[in-house]
């Protein structure tokens, strides 16, 4: 059937629920869409008027196809029908087309409508229906006012957190948290996936490097049977919103300044945006359906002050299933700014993370001579060195990388680190220096498709230039994946010490020793 037909059999009012439907399959078609649209253009009297149709279905297709013409008159009456609608399975199908046009005027209504539809009970069909409607409404809301903008301003108000790390890097942390803020080693409690303490100063957290981000804990829930609505009706009947407005602070963007009034109703909620992580064993499909089921259930136990918003959130509830079947939950909190490493402007796919090159300084810290001449044969970044400068200080320090757009990077995340460090764009391997080096620290290149051989053959390449390169008594430090080729390659290198440090990654902190000739 061609487009004229189909555009003729909408003038008469013919099987109007299928002729809508394929018109939008054609709409797909630039060409045709804009045919299309210069048609209903002419003719949007006639296009209005089926809204009257009594099959509900039809009328939303219909507002979804005027809504994909982005004719600005249909706004208008999209809205009118949104509000007359009785049928809840299209309500939400007005909404949706309504996002195509500028539709501030309406709201204050589409704020209102929203905080009833949180606030009262629903169940069944109508709790399905209901849910779609409300969810449309909040991502109106969020798209004109860019969600609930928010400043963290908690950092000096205690908080319980929990500190999370690898199981390699545990103990190291500990003893940091002890070292750096004075934290008694029996008031912080070990797990799995980190330590918890309570904290009053977060700024203070900045002195520990060795933690890989920090997640709060939500007051009264901690773990729960591992259930959607059990952990929704958990989470909306705790003090969490209590805890975020202690924490946070709204912040209105100008047009929300000059109109007060529009301000009132859903904003006085003082909503704030989410999205649901989930780290459990399902399958793909079935995570998906949970972090779904889970945030319908939030958005309506919550009466509208938790709004699910995956593209845009402030906070990120992160559920994480434990070997016993129950469900540990976190909270992190977006606007609370971790500026450790602040100087990393730049960095590549590659690029070893800033707090494992903390941990691996830490780990090797005993290791390391204060005053040494520092080497790393393939500095990257240059993060390496510059975690190794914040851990021991070196004499001086030299980066060597084959790639020139990695050594520039690394070159200006120094500058920004204030350090001076020397960097170097050649091959390791045709690389020379007028003195000799006291250490070497490096994540060692790893290539998944390189043989066994390949990769023996290029460790012991590099135990051979590292023999060249450092002092009779010199120190090599290496993050590798490669163990076995590194313990197979060393040579006159001894290994004095050994940290496996990510399991998953099989990756492990080897530090080897060239020992003095009696």
């Amino acid at each position: 059937m061609d487009i004229e037909e189909l555009l003729n059999k909408i003038l008469e009012k013919v099987d109007v629920r299928q002729t809508v439907s394929k018109l939008r399959e054609a709409m797909k078609d630039p060409e045709l869409k804009e045919k299309i649209v210069a048609f209903v253009n002419t003719h949007k009297e006639s296009f209005t008027e089926l809204f009257k149709e009594e099959d509900a279905k039809a009328r939303k297709n219909l507002a979804l196809f005027l809504g994909e013409t982005g004719i600005e008159s249909f706004a208008k009456e999209i809205y009118e029908t949104y509000i007359k609608e009785k049928t809840l399975f299209a309500r939400s199908a007005y909404l949706e087309a309504i996002k195509n046009f500028d539709y501030k005027e309406y709201l204050g209504f589409f704020k209102e409508k929203a905080s009833e539809l949180a606030r009262n009970a629903h169940a069944g069909d109508v709790k399905k229906h209901v849910t779609e409607e409300l969810k449309a409404l909040n991502e109106l809301i969020i798209g004109a006012q860019g969600g609930s903008r928010h400043i963290f301003n908690g950092y000096t108000t205690p908080s319980e957190i929990m500190l999370l790390t690898g199981r390699a890097e545990r103990e190291v942390l500990i003893a940091d948290l002890e070292k750096e803020l004075g934290v008694k080693k029996e008031d912080v409690k070990v797990f799995g996936t980190g330590v918890q303490l309570m904290v009053n100063d977060l700024r203070a957290l900045e002195k520990v490097r060795t933690w890989r981000e920090a997640a709060f804990l939500i007051p009264g829930v901690k773990t729960c049977f591992f259930d959607a609505e059990e952990i929704a009706d958990r989470i909306a009947g705790s003090k969490i919103l209590d805890f975020l407005d202690e924490r946070l602070t709204r912040v209105k963007n100008e047009e929300e300044q000059g109109n007060e009034a529009d301000t009132e109703g859903f904003d006085s909620l003082n909503s704030y945006t989410y999205r649901v992580e989930l780290k459990s064993k399902l399958s793909p499909e079935k995570k998906a359906m949970f972090v779904r089921k889970l945030s319908a259930e939030l958005d309506l136990k919550s009466e509208g002050r938790l709004i699910n918003s995956p593209g845009r959130y402030e906070i990120e509830i992160r559920c994480i299933e434990n070997r016993n079947g129950n469900c540990n939950i976190l909270l992190k909190i977006m606007g609370f700014e971790d500026n450790r490493f602040a100087y990393r402007k730049e960095y590549e796919a590659s690029s070893i993370k800033p707090e494992r090159a903390a941990v691996i300084a830490a780990l090797s810290e005993k290791y390391m001579k204060e005053g040494g001449r520092v080497l790393d044969p393939f500095c990257g970044v240059g993060t390496c060195l510059i975690e190794r400068y914040k851990r021991v200080k070196a004499d001086t320090s030299y980066g060597v990388d084959i790639y020139g757009s990695a050594v520039d990077k690394a070159r200006r995340n120094t500058e920004a680190a204030g350090q001076v460090i020397h960097y170097i764009n050649r091959d390791i391997f045709t690389f020379t220096h007028e003195y000799l080096f006291d250490e070497i620290i490096t994540d060692m290149p790893y290539k998944q498709i390189a043989t066994p051989k390949e990769t023996e053959k290029f460790y012991a390449k590099f135990f051979e230039k590292a023999g060249e390169l450092l002092t009779e008594n010199g120190t090599i430090i290496m993050y590798t994946r490669n163990r076995a080729a590194a313990l197979y390659a060393a040579g006159d290198f001894k290994l004095i010490g050994e940290f496996l440090i990510s399991a998953k990654e099989e990756g492990c902190l080897l530090v080897f020793r060239r020992l003095k000739q009696m």
